[in-house]
């Protein structure tokens, strides 16, 4: 929880008047990226379910694309946090292959 409470925090509540790209975010892109924490939220939730370990989901190379949205993606480029959806859920089934891969040897 304390993990998904610093993605909030840092990837939703903060802004910067002084940044181009956050200066302005459009409904859109605030919904989008709520949408993409709470996607981490249940699928890491999952992970730890399944006995990954917190520091697994924080690895993840997206996690670090989700904390940077609000700098890196422009309100017209909305299409960008889908493919970081995409990347999410590949990189999530990655681990869980990786993870039984290792479980059967």
């Amino acid at each position: 929880i304390l993990f998904i409470a610093q993605l909030i925090k840092n990837g939703f509540l903060i802004q910067s008047a002084f940044d181009d790209i956050d200066n302005f975010t459009d409904a859109k892109k605030l919904l989008g990226i709520i949408k993409l924490i709470l996607l981490v939220y249940k699928e890491g939730e999952e992970l730890l379910k399944q006995g990954f370990l917190i520091d697994d989901i924080k690895e993840l190379d997206t996690i670090n694309g989700v904390l940077r949205i609000n700098h890196a993606i422009k309100n017209e480029d909305f299409y960008l946090i889908e493919n970081l959806k995409k990347t999410l859920l590949n990189e999530i089934e990655t681990l869980k292959l990786l993870q039984g891969a290792f479980q059967r040897k």
